[in-house]
């Protein structure tokens, strides 16, 4: 038995194996990779929906919400302004949650947009605006945000589209009574 030739099978066999665990090393990364994009996007969404329910959580607050958005609400109170503030606040987190996950390669940078441009539109409005001008320096993605408000350029401002939406919903109504 010639022990070079048992030597150099050894190392063949050896490289083989190392290959294999590479490739099957490089597998499990991707599937991990997957998954992590996966989870970051269900986050996303649940933070976004958790946000859209605390907003919108009933008639009330929605008036509430929705009046001070428009920049018509003239009696707010220290604590309407304070919740206010952090129903606002909490839309700005998210934005900031999700500029980080896109800059990881975690998201789509399609959502990072959508989200983006939820943000601006509710921050020119107004209300949002007011809000913005007086905590934006509190926030650590103040300069991006505030790049996104200047270079934005929006279809509709939320006052014009809160209005066009409302006669949009009235005339559907009316007609289905007709």
């Amino acid at each position: 038995m010639n022990w070079e030739a048992i030597a150099a099978v050894g190392e063949i066999l050896g490289a083989i194996a190392v290959f294999a665990s590479l490739a099957y090393l490089s597998i499990q990364i991707r599937a991990g990779n997957v998954s992590s994009k996966a989870a970051a996007l269900r986050e996303i969404i649940d933070r976004w929906d958790v946000a859209i329910d605390q907003l919108w959580e009933n008639s009330e607050i929605a008036a509430f919400m929705r009046k001070t958005l428009r920049g018509e609400n003239e009696g707010i109170t220290n604590d309407e302004a304070m919740l206010f503030a952090a129903r606002l606040s909490h839309v700005v987190h998210i934005q900031y949650a999700v500029l980080q996950m896109a800059e990881s390669g975690l998201i789509p940078d399609e959502l990072k947009e959508r989200v983006d441009n939820a943000v601006v539109w509710l921050l020119t409005s107004p209300g949002g605006s007011a809000w913005w001008n007086s905590t934006a320096h509190m926030m650590p993605q103040r300069y991006y945000i505030d790049s996104l408000i200047q270079d934005h350029n929006l279809e509709q401002e939320f006052n014009d589209w809160d209005n066009s939406l409302h006669a949009a919903i009235k005339g559907v109504q009316s007609s289905d009574t007709t």
